[in-house]
């Protein structure tokens, strides 16, 4: 039986992704964590300049089970703080490291898991093809079920003064997992939900956004565990707002901040000061 979840996610992703009339590029939100995306989940979205981002993130108690399986025991569920840097090393590659922060558990556990994640431009927007974007995670990861691996696809659409953005993708059930013990291969694939019963991320995801002005708007998203909603406001060029809700129940956040690592020439910079 096909259920109602599955239905929404076929109306609001599969269908616009064929549309190209009116196509334009979009300044790129970004996630919670400080990657190109809705809420808790990643687009194809790529800005044409290299960039150097810095984010954080809060997700709620309550949620944190559902985006950090680690979290999923008496011991450890709390909130979750994600500290975020992303680089564009590439006009195609980028890279992103991230720290999850559990405030309660300081103590016991320190820093937190970290991870370090790719994303490769597989294809860029134009009129009449999405944008199409490749995530992997190296293995060896402090946090192997947080790996990011799948493939998103992305299109903006102009529609007269707003602009929509459509995106759809499909993450994989499998991560490559380091062996810690020494004892046979050092690296094997593992299914996700062999770790806590991991499913973010795992099978078809999406999300859309409208963008009425110039400097905020809405936007919705399925990430494969939950239907979630909010708006993002671009407070300056490099700072940026995201205000958001899981199921429309618990309240969650995240700041970013993205500033150009395409630098002029000293000599052309003060050239253009002065005139």
């Amino acid at each position: 039986m096909i259920s109602i979840r599955k239905i929404y996610y076929c109306l609001l992703l599969g269908v616009p992704l064929l549309l190209g009339i009116g196509s334009e590029k979009a300044k790129a939100q970004v996630n919670f964590l400080g990657k190109p995306g809705y809420m808790t989940s990643p687009s194809a979205s790529w800005n044409e300049e290299k960039r150097l981002g810095l984010s954080f993130g809060y997700i709620p108690r309550v949620y944190s089970k559902d985006i950090n399986p680690g979290a999923n025991t008496p011991i450890s569920l709390n909130t979750l703080n994600f500290y975020n840097v992303r680089a564009g090393l590439t006009r195609f590659m980028e890279v992103n490291f991230t720290v999850t922060y559990r405030p309660s558990l300081r103590d016991r556990i320190g820093i937190g898991d970290r991870q370090v994640d790719f994303r490769f431009r597989l294809k860029e927007e134009n009129k009449y093809w999405p944008s199409i974007v490749l995530a992997i995670t190296p293995p060896g990861s402090n946090a192997p079920f947080m790996s990011q691996d799948y493939l998103v696809l992305t299109k903006n659409i102009a529609l007269k003064s707003w602009m929509l953005q459509f995106t759809a993708g499909y993450g994989s059930p499998y991560m490559i997992k380091k062996n810690r013990t020494g004892d046979g291969p050092k690296y094997s694939f593992a299914k996700k939900d062999s770790f806590f019963g991991v499913d973010y991320l795992v099978g078809p995801f999406g999300g859309m956004s409208v963008k009425p002005l110039d400097w905020a708007g809405l936007m919705v998203e399925y990430n494969t565990n939950t239907i979630n909603a909010g708006v993002f406001v671009d407070i300056q060029d490099w700072l940026s707002v995201n205000a958001y809700t899981f199921e429309g129940k618990k309240l969650a956040f995240n700041i970013a901040m993205q500033f150009s690592l395409d630098f002029k020439p000293k000599e052309l910079r003060a050239y253009e000061r002065k005139h």
